[in-house]
This record gives C-alpha cells, sequence and structure tokens, in this order.
C-alpha cells in the first residue's frame, strides 16, 4: 500500500512530482467514500484502477473538460495601470484544476474563478506572479495562502466574470496584494 500513502502525499503537498498521483486523488475524490475504500483495500501495487476507479475517473475527465471550457468561454479580462492582469471567469468545479492550466502560460496574472457550485471564489495566481492572494482574499472576507486563495460569493450576478473584475480590480490596483 505504500505506493498510494506516496502518491497521496505527493498530491496532497499539491508538488504532483508521481506520475498519477493528482488522477488518483481526483478519481477517489469522485467515487462515494465506501466504494473508494474498498478498492484501495484491494488495489494491487501497481495501482491497477477497479473498474469502479476507472470510471470515476473517466467521469472527472468529462466534468473537467466541461469546467475548463466554460472557463475558457466565460473569461473577462482586466489590464491594471500596474501591469498586472486580472482574468476572471466562471468554472464548473475543479477551481485548481482550471486555474492551473489557464495560468501557465499568463505572465504577471491573478486569476478569480467563480464556482456556482460552492458560490465561492478562487484565487489563483500565474508562477511569476507575486501578489500575496491571501491578502486579497481577507479584503473580501475570505482567506487562504499567498498563491492561492478564496473567499465566499453567496450573490449571482447577471455577468459574474465582469462582477468579479468590478469587485477585485479594485483592491488590487490599491495595492492590498
Amino acid at each position: 500500500f505504500w505506493p498510494v500513502v506516496e502518491k497521496a502525499d505527493d498530491t496532497d503537498r499539491w508538488v504532483h512530482r508521481i506520475e498519477g498521483s493528482h488522477e488518483l486523488a481526483l478519481t477517489v475524490r469522485a467515487m462515494n467514500s465506501i466504494d473508494a475504500y474498498d478498492d484501495l483495500l484491494a488495489i494491487d501495487r501497481a495501482i491497477t484502477y477497479t473498474p469502479r476507479m476507472q470510471a470515476a475517473l473517466d467521469r472527472v475527465g468529462e466534468e473537467l473538460a466541461r469546467s475548463f471550457d466554460k472557463a475558457q468561454r466565460k473569461r473577462h479580462t482586466l489590464r491594471l495601470p500596474s501591469g498586472l492582469t486580472l482574468i476572471t471567469s466562471v468554472c464548473l468545479g475543479y477551481p485548481s484544476e482550471v486555474a492551473d492550466v489557464m495560468t501557465r502560460s499568463m505572465p504577471n496574472t491573478v486569476l478569480a474563478l467563480y464556482d456556482p457550485k460552492c458560490l465561492a471564489v478562487s484565487l489563483r495566481r500565474s508562477p511569476d506572479c507575486t501578489v500575496d492572494l491571501s491578502r486579497v482574499a481577507r479584503a473580501l472576507g475570505g482567506g487562504g495562502h499567498p498563491a492561492a486563495a478564496g473567499c465566499e460569493l453567496p450573490w449571482v450576478g447577471v455577468d459574474v466574470p465582469a462582477g468579479l473584475a468590478d469587485l477585485i480590480g479594485p483592491v488590487l490596483a490599491r495595492g492590498v496584494g
């Protein structure tokens, strides 16, 4: 069972140096707890997915694709005088995974993804961005870490990405990050 523990630790720390660690975490999260527990107890050393695990992974892949597609279609870009870019959008779950892909090629960018499933915003930054997102989130009633933070927004507007830009842009412009 040690290979499973190593993969779990790898994804828990968001390192993802072990191939398949993130996929395993997403798979287990997508399963009901009893099935996941049973399948993990019966898993072999090579971590060969059971049919239930494979079905869960396939489902996650489809959900991620829909969420990423939605985020790409709904994105709103605001360029701030400081040179920072704020991109706001809507996703359908998996905001960390969507943000990870979206920020890879965006220099000096803060990404705010609204997830209507949990009525919350996830803030992420591009690898080169130095904005402290925990401070931005605190200014909006939330919290988190410098590179990953969030806040609840129990309102749903007509144009969420533009509304997020209007809400978060002034906080960034004040230099809160």
